[in-house]
């Protein structure tokens, strides 16, 4: 008979022990350590599924902040879902994310968000990509190349306060960006290997970008991998790639995680194809491109009640929640999850009684897709994710939920 309950500290060795089988890329007492110390969340944030006595799955809720149009909006985010091998095809991944998703309306949250394994198991859970990403591998050489990036140099620990007040300062126009508490940036942000290099403009950083140096076969060089960087303008934007270029003695090859409409690629003195790459001469630019976040929203009339700017045409619109097969909330017998009326006034939301003859109906995960921006409403509809009363209101739709593409750094969940 399997029960589930929040963890308690005596449960930690378990949980490692599990966790070091499913992601093997450490030992269960690495585990158990960052498990007691995660900044992000508590030992009680964790969901244990026993059978017997012996726990042989958990999950993990971490309450977070996410920004989306210059709103922040609370959410959870689910990570390390796992069972034991020795317990797996019973079923216990569905029951545990059921739990999980009962305990983000319990604690408020209107949004729950993760990075996948699975991406088909969570697609059938209600989640939906909500982000695009490339990895690109350049030349530093290729880099354009700037005088201001004489501004930039490597932050010392003086600076790490101003670094975090700079990302905070750009969570407003970063769609996707999440908040982040200072223990969250001093254990998993400047931990490890990690460097930062910053951007003074009038005694203030301006920007920055955080990287990690790696060996390669050649012991004179090194490879730089650019883990996160803010550049809130185009003098900042120039100026840290400029610093990147000068690198290029020492660090010839660059590789870099970024949203997939990035520009970069366009202003490369050696432009190449993604799929392009050369063993003899070096990689020019080439990368990978893929789909991480997922989310679905969880609590559609609290989501709406956050606040989000929405710039665009009055609209009285209808929205209905319909849960996809296998979603972990709702009856059997009624597929219906949330309707709720919402009354655009061209710069706010607020909730109505009525029930407005416009609507729009999808599952919970177009749902998260569309108030992001990663999906417009006609594209739904043309893919047969979402169906509409008309034309008209899709328009409108489209004008009141447009903005940049979401972008939600991997450092926030690993």
């Amino acid at each position: 008979m399997i029960s589930l309950r929040w963890a308690k500290p005596k449960d930690v060795e378990s949980i490692a022990r599990i966790n070091a089988r499913c992601f093997p890329t450490s030992d269960s007492t690495d585990r158990a350590e960052r498990i007691r110390n995660d900044a992000r969340c508590n030992i009680s944030d964790i969901l244990v599924a026993e059978e017997n006595g012996r726990i042989v799955g958990s999950t993990t809720l971490i309450p977070q902040k996410v920004w989306t149009g210059g709103t922040e909006h609370a959410q959870g985010g689910v990570a390390a879902v796992q069972v034991d091998p020795d317990f797996r095809r019973r079923g216990l991944g569905h029951v545990l994310m059921k739990r999980i998703d009962q305990a983000h309306r319990e604690r408020g949250f209107p949004l729950s968000m993760l990075h996948p394994y699975s991406p088909v198991f969570y697609r059938r859970l209600g989640y939906a990509p909500i982000e695009r990403w490339i990895e690109l591998r350049l030349r530093a050489a290729a880099l354009p190349e700037c005088e201001a990036a004489m501004s930039v140099r490597t932050a010392t620990g003086d600076d790490l306060e101003a670094v975090i007040e700079c990302h905070r300062r750009s969570l407003p126009s970063h769609n996707g960006g999440m908040t982040r508490s200072p223990q969250v940036w001093m254990q998993r942000i400047f931990g490890g290997r990690r460097m930062v290099a910053i951007f003074e403009r009038d005694r203030q950083v301006d920007g920055y970008f955080i990287y990690e140096l790696h060996p390669t076969h050649d012991v004179l060089q090194q490879l730089m991998y650019v883990r996160e960087w803010v550049a809130p303008d185009d003098e900042v934007a120039r100026a840290l790639f400029g610093y990147l270029a000068a690198q290029k003695a020492q660090c010839p090859e660059v590789r870099l995680f970024a949203p997939v409409d990035c520009p970069l690629m366009l202003f490369l003195s050696e432009p190449r194809s993604l799929a392009y790459e050369n063993p003899q001469d070096g990689h020019y630019s080439s990368g990978t491109m893929g789909t991480s976040a997922m989310a679905r929203v969880v609590d559609l009339a609290r989501l709406f009640a956050a606040g989000r700017r929405l710039a665009g045409p009055p609209l009285a619109c209808r929205f209905r929640l319909i849960e996809t097969r296998g979603a972990p909330v709702g009856d059997a017998g009624d597929a219906s999850v949330e309707e709720v009326g919402v009354e655009f006034d061209g710069s706010t939301a607020q909730l109505t009684r009525q029930s407005p003859s416009a609507w729009l109906e999808c599952d919970p995960g177009t749902m998260a897709q569309v108030y992001f921006g990663a999906v417009g409403p006609r594209e739904a509809v043309r893919w047969g994710a979402a169906r509409a009363d008309s034309v008209e209101t899709l328009e409108k739709l489209e004008v009141l939920f447009a903005q940049s593409a979401p972008f939600v750094h991997p450092l926030d969940f690993f």
